[in-house]
Formats: C-alpha cells, sequence, structure tokens
C-alpha cells in the first residue's frame, strides 16, 4: 500500500514538472514588471533633468537679481528679497517646496543656492525616494552704469536699429547682447548718448 502510494505520487510529480501549460504566462508577467521598471525610471529621470536645467535657470537669474539689487545700494535683506523673487518667478518657491539661499559676499558678488525635491510619476511605485535637486550660480554687482536698455538676441543682425531717432540716456548703460557684425545699427542721422555702449558683435552707423 505504501509503496503504491509513493509510485502514484512520483508519478504525479513527474507529470507535473512535464506540464509546460502557462510557463509563457509568467515569464511575461515577469518580463512585464522589469519592462515597468525600466520605463518608470526613464520617465522620472528625464523629469528631473528636465527640472535641473529650468532649476540653474532660475538660480543664475536669481544671482543675477541679487548682484544688481546691491549694485543700487540694497541691503543684505533687500538683495535676498530681488534674488527668492525672481527665482519665484520662474516657480521655485518655499510653497512648492523649493528653499531659496541668497548670499552676500565679502567679495561684492552675490550667490544664490536653489534646492527642490524631484517629481516622482512612476518611480514611487518601485519604492524608490525622490533625489533632492541643487543649483548654485554666483554673480558679482557690474563696475559698471546699471542698465537701461538690454537687447537679449543672442545672433539676429541689427537687434538694435535705430533710425531718425534720438536717445539720451547719460546715466545708464544699453547693452545688445547679439554677435552680428551689425548687432547695432544707426542711420538716418539718428544720434545716442549713453554713460556707456556695450555690444557683443559689431556696429554700423
Amino acid at each position: 500500500m505504501v509503496v503504491a502510494t509513493y509510485y502514484r505520487l512520483r508519478r504525479a510529480a513527474a507529470s507535473f514538472c512535464r506540464d509546460d501549460r502557462g510557463a509563457m504566462a509568467m515569464l511575461m508577467s515577469m518580463m512585464l514588471v522589469g519592462l515597468f521598471g525600466f520605463v518608470a525610471v526613464a520617465v522620472d529621470t528625464s523629469v528631473w533633468y528636465s527640472t535641473k536645467r529650468r532649476l540653474q535657470t532660475a538660480v543664475d537669474s536669481a544671482a543675477r537679481a541679487g548682484a544688481h539689487e546691491l549694485d543700487r545700494g540694497g541691503s543684505p535683506d533687500e538683495v535676498s528679497a530681488a534674488g527668492t523673487a525672481a527665482a519665484a518667478r520662474m516657480g521655485f518657491t518655499s510653497a512648492n517646496g523649493a528653499s531659496v539661499d541668497i548670499q552676500v559676499r565679502d567679495d561684492n558678488s552675490v550667490k544664490a543656492i536653489i534646492r527642490s525635491q524631484a517629481r516622482m510619476y512612476f518611480a514611487r511605485v518601485l519604492g524608490a525616494t525622490a533625489p533632492t535637486l541643487s543649483a548654485s550660480a554666483a554673480a558679482a554687482a557690474p563696475n559698471a552704469p546699471p542698465p537701461c536698455l538690454t537687447i537679449l538676441e543672442s545672433s539676429d543682425a541689427q537687434a538694435l536699429n535705430i533710425d531718425k531717432a534720438k536717445i539720451i540716456a547719460p546715466t545708464c548703460r544699453i547693452q545688445v547682447n547679439s554677435t552680428s557684425g551689425e548687432a547695432m545699427k544707426i542711420a538716418g542721422g539718428a544720434t545716442v548718448d549713453a554713460a556707456q555702449i556695450c555690444v557683443t558683435g559689431n556696429y554700423s552707423g
């Protein structure tokens, strides 16, 4: 009786081992879990890189805003407020979970540091923890007249085109960022009188 039971169990186990029905479903289930994990990490990582770029742009803006406020004779609190406001315009505020630190340094420059918790959309399901992203930038108070007209076009010809006009700005700076060979053009008897005129490229007239 015992021997017969043993052989029946042995035959059942052998039959079970030879039965491969459902194996593909199990294999596909394991592959889908791995594929989902890969997609989750890829999507969240791309979001983190995008946030990091926005963070660097915001911290650059905050440092420049603080430096300009310092150049105007602002107190450390006013410099901090100017930098914090610049960061807020880029969407980084304490209400959104970001911390903005604006420091006035001994060399008459301003350092900005922004930290922000990265967002997670899919990787959270896998138990991952969102990293804290940070960026910093420093800007010196310009030893020059404050800007009153700044043209931000980076390469356009005639980014500033003054024709038959007269500009009088004796206490401030006109700045043209275009690298074109004719970034600034003065024509038609126009005149420009400013404390300083800065052109990255060249000018005519």
